[in-house]
């Protein structure tokens, strides 16, 4: 395999991770980031070993996959403050509810 179709296939496993990622906030689920991280390890190291005219070649593809990391980067930013927001919410409710509950004139 040369070394152009590694780096383009090394690219195309990284953003099948990313839509697997997309699928799971998609529906709420975490999102391990694990194999798309070792995936751009991966990428990373092949183009160290190219000369710099090849890896000039793949770099509209790599610009591609860094906006689509990012997107999805922000998807999962987004999804954790909400998160918090609702454990926030449900922190603060939980306390009023009790605190309305406390008797202070109990024996």
């Amino acid at each position: 395999m040369s070394d152009t179709a590694e780096i383009e296939r090394l690219i195309s496993k990284a953003r099948a991770h990313i839509s697997a990622g997309r699928q799971c906030l998609d529906i709420k689920q975490p999102v391990d980031l694990s194999a798309l991280e070792a995936v751009v390890g991966q990428i990373t190291e092949q183009l160290a070993k190219l000369p710099r005219d090849t890896t000039l070649g793949q770099r509209t593809n790599l610009i591609v996959l860094f906006d689509e990391i990012g997107q999805l980067d922000e998807a999962v930013t987004r999804l954790h403050r909400e998160t918090g927001d609702r454990l926030k919410n449900m922190s603060s409710q939980r306390f009023a509810t009790s605190a309305y509950n406390t008797n202070p004139n109990k024996p």
